[in-house]
């Protein structure tokens, strides 16, 4: 974390690892744990272990090479079936990138914006889901990014059981890793839940993401991770209290910084390990990017409906101190 600038766009996650994880990261590693496949009876451990861990039946988990590959597998999957895709505003860009590549017709619902936060449109999604007659799929983030608001596990269910015809793919990569996570929708036949290791744990090099729900039957092979990135994510459970601290840190972090009062712009509320800063109109994006510069910290800009807002990692109290150096900055440009 003594690097010049620390770039808080890319990766949530920017604490250590737990003694156990880190000794097993420090090496050395044997080579048959890189270079082999892992065995039938390690995978079948290894989902049985994940799913005690996630409250759910194993039968319902399936492995892929990152939760990306599950997205996009999914939505192929989708294509290939001239499935509609129905989702929100303000959703990760490669969303759609992902869906325009696979030529998926999509229906975008606006979130409701307030001055502090972004809600999920429920009355409006509703009635988009209710005039899809062909069945359609339904992509939703909770916590979304990069807006961070969440939808309560019941809202899931209350939608999947209302629209039994529709798929509901939901990914939850930016919420902390727990039963409550995944438990709750998974008794939905029409729902999938994607996790990944590398949000929940920070271990995004393993490339070990899951998905939980009746996935489509033809991705339902082994994926053949290395055995020792499963043993890497074994112990990674195992010390999920510790790791559980690290969410609390960032939960901290968030409502630190949503209480800051500054004419610069305002932090939104967040439940994900990010946050959204929303500038003033009076703030260019020179202004913004020169206050990152000399605060040595770097955030993803995103502009919407011609404001400029700027999402940040919440990470250590470090990078939280940069953040606010970088307010403190902007202020000072507002001054003089």
């Amino acid at each position: 974390m003594n690097q010049v600038s620390l770039s808080l766009h890319r990766n949530e996650y920017y604490f250590g690892h737990s003694p156990r994880v880190q000794k097993l990261l420090a090496g050395p590693v044997p080579a048959e744990l890189v270079s082999t496949y892992a065995t039938r009876e390690t995978l079948d451990n290894f989902i049985n272990r994940l799913a005690e861990s996630a409250g759910v039946p194993a039968q319902l988990v399936t492995l892929y090479h990152g939760a990306e590959d599950a997205l996009f597998k999914i939505l192929g999957w989708a294509a290939a079936r001239r499935m509609k895709v129905h989702t929100t505003s303000h959703g990760w860009a490669e969303y759609m990138r992902l869906m325009q590549g696979l030529k998926l017709e999509v229906c975008q619902t606006p979130l409701i914006e307030y001055p502090d936060r972004y809600e999920h449109p429920v009355e409006a999604f509703e009635a988009a889901l209710a005039a899809e007659t062909s069945p359609a799929l339904v992509l939703l983030a909770s916590p979304n990014n990069p807006t961070g608001h969440d939808l309560p596990a019941g809202e899931v269910t209350r939608l999947a059981q209302l629209f039994k015809r529709h798929l509901f793919l939901i990914d939850r990569v930016y919420t902390e890793f727990s039963e409550a996570t995944f438990a709750p929708v998974s008794t939905c036949e029409n729902i999938i839940t994607l996790g990944s290791f590398s949000k929940f744990f920070g271990l995004p090099g393993l490339r070990v993401g899951f998905a939980v729900g009746h996935v489509p039957a033809v991705q339902s092979m082994s994926l053949g991770p290395s055995p020792w990135a499963l043993q890497v994510c074994l112990a990674a459970l195992d010390d999920s209290e510790y790791y559980r601290g690290n969410w609390t840190h960032m939960q901290n972090t968030a409502a630190h910084l949503t209480s800051i009062l500054t004419s610069s712009g305002k932090f939104l509320t967040t439940c994900a390990p990010f946050v959204l800063f929303r500038c003033k109109g009076h703030v260019t994006e020179q202004q913004l990017s020169s206050a990152q510069e000399k605060a040595g910290v770097r955030g993803k800009v995103i502009y919407s409906g011609g404001q400029i807002q700027i999402r940040w990692s919440l990470a250590s109290t470090e990078a939280r101190q940069r953040i606010e150096r970088c307010i403190e900055i902007l202020e000072s440009y507002a001054i003089y």
